[in-house]
């Protein structure tokens, strides 16, 4: 169970989601306006790399008002871009050559703010993922971790160097907790 420094990807997503909890509670937002918030920051972060990113509006407030609030306070200023449209995950990064093929899929990430069976559902489908990073954006108490673990080695194809980041939300008076899990 190795546990290594995060990296500048792994931290700009840390800090902008500690940035972002306090916009969200400010603002009453429901859940499914935490979801788009979350997402616009993964939408920013990526767009700032370079890659192309996918995940859907859904329901509740208005994107708009949520990708100013993201990009003007969570993000300093970054541009939070329109792009639609979940594929496989909640959301992902995508990389292509100019021939138009697929060449990476950096990140795909998962949220889940149900109850702990919908948390484990999501989960498992990072598994399936050869992304660089996994990420799993929760709220149901940070035990279920050692459950991700065991998840991750009892899965035949996982692989030693495997990483997966876990945010769980503990509340408003706590905000979020991180742990990096890398594979053995």
């Amino acid at each position: 169970m190795a546990t290594r420094n995060y990296d500048p990807i792994e931290q700009a997503i840390i800090n902008a989601l500690l940035n972002f909890y306090p916009i969200a509670i400010k603002n009453n937002y429901s859940d499914p306006n935490w979801t788009k918030g979350v997402k616009a920051i993964f939408g920013g972060i990526g767009n700032q790399r370079g890659y192309k990113t996918y995940f859907s509006d859904g329901a509740g407030r208005p994107f708009n008002q949520i990708q100013q609030d993201i990009s003007n306070q969570a993000l300093g200023g970054a541009h939070v871009p329109n792009i639609f449209g979940e594929w496989l995950y909640d959301i992902l990064w995508w990389e292509q050559n100019q021939s138009g093929y697929v060449t990476d899929i950096p990140l795909v990430c998962e949220l889940e703010w149900g109850n702990i069976n919908a948390v484990k559902d999501d989960f498992q489908k990072l598994l399936l993922a050869r992304s660089k990073y996994r990420i799993m954006i929760f709220q149901c108490g940070r035990n279920i971790i050692q459950w991700f673990k065991a998840q991750i080695q009892q899965f035949n194809l996982t692989q030693n160097g495997d990483q997966y980041l876990f945010c769980s939300w503990e509340g408003n008076n706590k905000g979020f907790y991180f742990e990096l899990y890398v594979h053995p």
